[in-house]
């Protein structure tokens, strides 16, 4: 079994440098943006409030975008392994796997 090397996390790393950047620049309209995608909202958005540039609502927003899209990205990786993975005999076209209503 393979140890995980000790010392500091990779995410310290980009908290560090998005703090060095909003407060050495500003927070640009572009940090804004990416406060409230969900892939990078949960570095960009404690940084914007931390930094007091976004009111508590934004962050909420926010928030509730990041549980929304985690959510259907969930289900959305479900119905794929569903529809593709757990099939076994003929090969599944990604046609069939993208589908709606989802042949089983």
């Amino acid at each position: 079994m393979a140890s995980r090397p000790r010392g500091r996390p990779r995410d310290r790393g980009a908290y560090a440098l998005s703090y060095t950047v909003i407060y050495a620049n500003g927070a640009s309209v572009f940090y804004h943006v990416l406060g409230f995608l969900p892939p990078t909202a949960p570095i960009a958005m404690p940084v914007l409030y931390a930094a007091g540039d976004v009111p508590a609502w934004q962050a909420a927003v926010s928030a509730a975008l990041v549980a929304v899209s985690t959510a259907w990205m969930a289900r959305t990786a479900a119905a794929i392994y569903g529809r593709s993975i757990l099939r076994t005999g003929t090969r599944v076209r990604l046609r069939e796997v993208l589908a709606r209503g989802g042949s089983r």
